[in-house]
């Protein structure tokens, strides 16, 4: 009997095998890839793959792996292994991993203080179609005057603008994604430092119904879009 359960055994391991070795490279890279995309601990799932058979090892090496890993489901080795988490990171990158480019961008920004690398690593994001890299950029860009009026394009690509009256343009601002961006943004700003920034030196504007609260939708109404950006801005840097 146990002779018998043994040979089945190994006939379903050689079946198992075999239908294995019968699927297409492409398509284990693309399971792969949606494995480690899905995972809460891809790293660690991805490494585990890699020891079961040499086809899965060659696929988790594909690029198309590398894109789909959530790194920001990682977290935690930032703390405990900073040095392998950014070595991941940078693999992910190169591979085209846009929350890998994210979380480069704001680690440089933020925590190393070099904002030209950071900014690099924050447009190959927004330019992938990032959105909270988008609204990153967007802040940073509007704290210099120099680059004020490009900070204001890219956070116009989130934010909504409407509305007018005969006497003065009225900018209302009421966009749940955009605040969505925003909260996503200081939540990996907090995970990465426990550094706080203060905002740059901007003119605000004294008028007392700017910004103001109207409507049952409860929309914030400004004197103009600068006024709107400016208020943004600084909400930014209150909360991160």
């Amino acid at each position: 009997m146990k002779a018998t359960k043994r040979i089945q055994k190994k006939q379903w391991r050689a079946k198992t095998t075999t239908s294995i070795k019968s699927l297409p490279h492409d398509l284990i890279v693309e399971i792969v890839a949606q494995l480690v995309s899905l995972s809460s601990t891809p790293v660690s799932d991805l490494e585990n793959l890699q020891m079961t058979c040499k086809m899965f090892r060659t696929a988790s090496k594909a690029k198309l792996v590398g894109q789909h890993i959530s790194l920001e489901k990682e977290w935690s080795m930032h703390w405990w292994n900073k040095e392998r988490y950014f070595a991941i990171l940078n693999s992910c990158a190169a591979a085209g991993n846009l929350k890998a480019c994210f979380i480069l961008g704001l680690e440089n920004v933020f925590n190393l203080e070099s904002l030209n690398l950071g900014l690099r690593y924050l447009e190959k994001a927004m330019v992938g179609g990032h959105d909270a890299a988008t609204y990153t950029m967007g802040i940073l860009l509007f704290g210099d005057h120099r680059t004020r009026q490009i900070g204001m394009e890219y956070l116009n690509k989130i934010g909504v603008v409407s509305g007018g009256t005969e006497d003065s343009e009225r900018m209302k601002f009421q966009n749940p994604y955009f605040e969505q961006c925003r909260r996503q943004v200081i939540e990996s700003v907090r995970r990465i430092t426990m550094k706080r920034w203060s905002p740059r030196q901007i003119e605000r504007c004294t008028s007392p119904t700017c910004g103001r609260v109207e409507g049952w939708e409860e929309r914030q109404s400004f004197c103009s879009e600068l006024c709107k950006w400016t208020s943004e801005y600084f909400q930014f840097y209150t909360q991160v």
